[in-house]
């Protein structure tokens, strides 16, 4: 997100990095869910939340707050929730409903809040926060 907002020369590369992550996720899951499970994450994972990430950066950079909120609001509630949702089915509930869908919101308000940080010029925190929201990822279903 911050190469993005910075117009860094190297995005492409941090785009296809993005991309290559994303089909290992895929074939992650293809290998225990099945195709068609893998197939849905992509789908969820591309539409609510590579290109949502990306519509921050376009938000924040043209200073536009509603389209900013109207993404973080998307990251936070919908993806959270969708993905949650497919990740307590995927597992056939061994991934609590509540817990999950509580853990990814976390995670993504991690994932803004790095961003936001970043973009004001607080390098610290955001490094702070970015670790934080590493963390919570390993939690996601740990129990």
């Amino acid at each position: 997100m911050t190469k993005g907002y910075n117009g860094a020369e190297d995005f492409d590369f941090a785009d296809w990095a993005q991309d290559q992550n994303t089909e290992e996720f895929r074939a992650a899951l293809a290998s225990v869910y099945g195709e068609e499970a893998s197939n849905q994450f992509v789908e969820l994972w591309n539409n609510q939340h590579i290109s949502v990430q990306g519509d921050l950066v376009i938000a924040v950079a043209a200073d536009d707050k509603e389209a900013a909120d109207e993404a973080t609001a998307t990251l936070t509630n919908t993806f959270a929730t969708d993905l949650g949702t497919f990740l307590n089915s995927a597992t056939e509930d061994r991934m609590p409903l509540d817990e999950t869908i509580a853990g990814v919101k976390a995670h993504e308000t991690s994932v803004i809040d790095t961003f936001q940080q970043y973009v004001s010029g607080d390098y610290e925190m955001s490094y702070e926060t970015y670790r934080t929201g590493y963390a919570i990822m390993f939690d996601i279903g740990k129990d």
